[in-house]
């Protein structure tokens, strides 16, 4: 059974509430010192509070104005993108002035945490927009950020195909633990990615993965490089804070992975229904992470922009929102006994 959609229309600038922490990041940052911590406190203390706290509501946008919804969620993820590439550059600044120090780590984990919770979400979204659009484009740009060209080529063309069949590198398999899954997931989307363009005839070097990989290889060194080529000496700080940024923001899409298919399965011969992902209407993650939870709907119309997304009955329904269910998700046992409860409670196997 779906939650009751609110009694009035949600307002349309609900969702600049995403906005929150990249801005905080942001700032957290450029202040230095331990405000670096700002982005992960705030995303993995604060926002677990307010999804429980805020409950669970279907979408209201019944008498809003769609034309004016689309504009202006549509100019939303071009903020995204943008703050998130200020992100990066204002951490760049921080290894620069401070160098490689605690601190500076602590706000590689937050410009991370960031990319995780609002760039790698935008790229997903506009990487299922036509390929030659401008805003394709933003989606290249925030994955090669975090180090993770290739997810659009095995999203779309391997797990929105595959999900919840053993085949998909990308979907969980029942009773599977979060850390097990992560190293599991991450070499085997990108061979996933490899094989899909070898499949087109773009094998070697002309497979845009294996090019994007390689750029993203050049880069790092070329950030190495820097502080040389202006008369100091060879420094892999600014590289390492990159990669640690990375790594966190590619722990939680894959965390995300995890969550939205975990103990769901379906045979290959079986047609894809909303009973294969789970759904989640809980308030704060809907509103701040652009309506991702609504993951069945997703699946079933991906190309449907996520301001048109819609709560779908008969999905499984995840027990909290996805802020709520990250620490659980850290504990494998805890995490097993509290999923296993909520197949049983949907029906789903």
């Amino acid at each position: 059974m779906l939650p009751a959609r609110p009694k009035r229309p949600e307002p349309l600038a609900i969702h600049l509430l995403g906005l929150v922490n990249p801005v905080a990041t942001l700032a957290g940052i450029l202040a230095g010192g331990w405000w670096g911590a700002t982005g992960a406190v705030l995303t993995l203390g604060v926002y677990p509070l307010l999804d429980l706290a805020l409950g669970s509501m279907a979408p209201g946008r019944d008498g809003q104005d769609a034309a004016l919804r689309a504009r202006l969620h549509a100019a939303l993820l071009w903020v995204h993108g943008a703050l998130h590439l200020a992100v990066i550059t204002a951490l760049f600044y921080r290894v620069t002035q401070d160098g490689l120090v605690p601190t500076t780590l602590v706000a590689a984990v937050s410009a991370g945490i960031n990319g995780g919770v609002s760039a790698l979400i935008t790229a997903h979204e506009v990487g299922h927009r036509p390929p030659r659009s401008a805003v394709r484009r933003l989606a290249k740009l925030l994955l090669f950020l975090v180090h993770y060209s290739h997810f659009t080529t095995e999203h779309n063309h391997g797990h929105h195909r595959l999900v919840a069949t053993a085949a998909d590198p990308a979907t969980a398999r029942p009773g599977e633990g979060l850390w097990v899954f992560f190293l599991r997931t991450v070499p085997a989307q990108f061979l996933s990615a490899v094989r899909i363009d070898a499949a087109k005839g773009r094998a070697g070097w002309r497979s845009p993965v294996l090019r994007g990989f390689g750029l993203q290889l050049a880069a790092l060194g070329l950030v190495v490089l820097v502080p040389s080529l202006l008369g100091g000496a060879l420094d892999p700080s600014l590289a390492l804070a990159w990669l640690v940024q990375a790594c966190f923001a590619v722990l939680l899409l894959e965390y995300v992975n995890y969550l939205q298919h975990w103990g769901l399965v379906r045979d290959p011969s079986e047609r894809q229904t909303a009973a294969h992902s789970w759904q989640s209407t809980a308030c704060w993650s809907r509103w701040t992470l652009l309506e991702l939870p609504l993951h069945p709907d997703h699946h079933l119309r991906a190309a449907r922009p996520y301001w048109e997304l819609e709560a779908v009955p008969g999905a499984p329904a995840l027990p909290g929102g996805y802020y709520a269910s990250f620490l659980p998700a850290l504990v494998p046992a805890l995490w097993r006994r509290r999923m296993q409860r909520a197949l049983l409670g949907s029906g789903s196997r």
